[in-house]
């Protein structure tokens, strides 16, 4: 895969917009347009650590168990889920979401309501994938 395609596909999973304009990388951020060579665009793309939705549901849910001192195996448990479940979705490796309904079981061993598991800035501003 050539290194323009690549990045095209990661940056759209980070929310980065660019475009191709001259064999350059036009980056439209704090809406100021740079140009660079596609060598300086990668090197300033895997700069930025931006958390994908889904990396952010994962680090949600790692803050929460922390937070209350549970361990992942504990906390799918309490949840009333196999260990094997909730590592699969905190597994970093891993692109599929939870569903609804497993994030519910775990708002509801947090003794926390959806709204408030969703209401995070990491969330709000995540690209989705």
């Amino acid at each position: 895969m050539d290194l323009q395609l690549k990045l095209s596909k990661q940056a759209n999973l980070k929310g980065i917009k660019y475009m191709r304009l001259n064999k350059k990388m036009t980056t439209n951020e704090d809406q100021k347009d740079t140009n660079l060579s596609l060598e300086e665009f990668a090197e300033e793309f895997n700069s930025k650590n931006i958390p994908t939705f889904k990396e952010s549901i994962t680090n949600r849910i790692l803050q929460l168990a922390n937070e209350s001192g549970l361990t992942t195996s504990r906390l799918a448990i309490k949840s009333g889920m196999p260990p094997a479940t909730l590592y699969d979705i905190v597994q970093t490796k891993n692109t599929k979401l939870p569903n609804l309904l497993t994030v519910k079981r775990l708002c509801d061993t947090f003794n926390i309501s959806l709204a408030e598991f969703f209401d995070t800035d990491e969330i709000n501003n995540a690209p989705t994938e």
